[in-house]
């Protein structure tokens, strides 16, 4: 049985003056994640290894939510890809069966519409808690993370409409 969070990155303004991979986080971004990480914290919720885009609105993600969420990641266990950045639905899904089998537990950060995408793509809709699938549905806001529980031994075992949908946590709206 593996553990995977996917995670969207958080909040990040339009500016039309940078290049669409180097806009960085809000200053509400930068709360969503820690935020996102303090839950991780106080539910136990710690990956061993991390996939993410190379974009530095996820980098700035990631780096809040280590802030907050108390990861003791290994050194080479954050692994930044250029392919989450503009890749597909199968790329993430390539990315995430290449992990190590020693991997128990992994997340993916990357970015709208591939994640949310990704976990309906994932999820056995009857495996999963109806209300929370369906909330997906609706909407997937910046900061989202969800956690699905992967019936599997081998990350290239990974598949689609397998998986079990248990969590989704969304970042509490400013005051």
């Amino acid at each position: 049985m593996k553990t995977l969070y996917l995670m969207r990155h958080a909040h990040c303004p339009v500016a039309y003056d940078l290049r669409d991979s180097q806009r960085p986080l809000s200053v509400k971004g930068h709360a969503q994640a820690k935020f996102i990480g303090a839950f991780m914290a106080q539910n136990g919720h710690a990956p061993s290894e991390v996939l993410c885009s190379t974009a530095v609105r996820v980098q700035e993600t990631l780096a809040s939510l280590r802030q907050t969420a108390d990861l003791h990641l290994q050194q080479g266990s954050i692994h930044a890809k250029d392919i989450l950045y503009n890749g597909s639905t199968g790329d993430y899904l390539h990315a995430l069966q290449s992990l190590p089998d020693t991997c128990n537990s992994a997340m993916l950060i990357g970015h709208n519409p591939v994640i949310p995408a990704l976990v309906t793509f994932l999820c056995d809709e009857d495996k999963s808690v109806p209300a929370l699938y369906q909330s997906l549905i609706s909407y997937y806001t910046p900061a989202t993370l969800t956690q699905l529980t992967c019936p599997i031994d081998h990350w290239k075992d990974l598949a689609p409409y397998k998986n079990a949908l248990t969590t989704v946590t969304q970042p509490k709206p400013a005051a």
